[in-house]
């Protein structure tokens, strides 16, 4: 199989990458097309990647978050399988006056699911 792409998605059949989207992973073949080629032209450092995983692991930041003088918003898919919806409401009640917005039919990936309904959610709250 020298194509990358065939290469990628041939790899996505074991992995339960699925629980990032959920139901929507297997429905949107289009979805995972575009994560793929994504990851193709941007691959990950190994590193960082070790990192990220280590600091979300060890994250416990429950006095610094209120700390947290800016406005904020919380964002989480209410269907995300990853990281538990509860997460962004605790999140939320951490933060000092941050505003949460649990959004119905979305996943962990949700920024990928639906791009525009996530950036007129997140520019509606900037320019408020």
């Amino acid at each position: 199989m020298a194509d990358p792409l065939a290469r990628a998605r041939a790899s996505l059949e074991g992995l339960s990458v699925g629980d990032a989207f959920g139901e929507r992973f297997f429905v949107h073949p289009e979805l995972v097309e575009r994560l793929i080629r994504h990851e193709l032209a941007h691959p990950v450092d190994p590193a960082a990647l070790s990192a990220l995983v280590a600091a979300g692991a060890g994250y416990s930041g429950q006095l610094r978050q209120a700390r947290i003088k800016a406005r904020t918003l919380v964002v989480h898919g209410e269907d995300d399988t990853v990281v538990d919806p509860r997460n962004g409401k605790l999140l939320a009640e951490r933060i000092p006056q941050a505003e949460l917005v649990t959004v119905a039919g979305q996943g962990h990936l949700l920024f990928w699911e639906d791009p525009r309904g996530f950036g007129q959610l997140v520019c509606s709250f900037l320019l408020a």
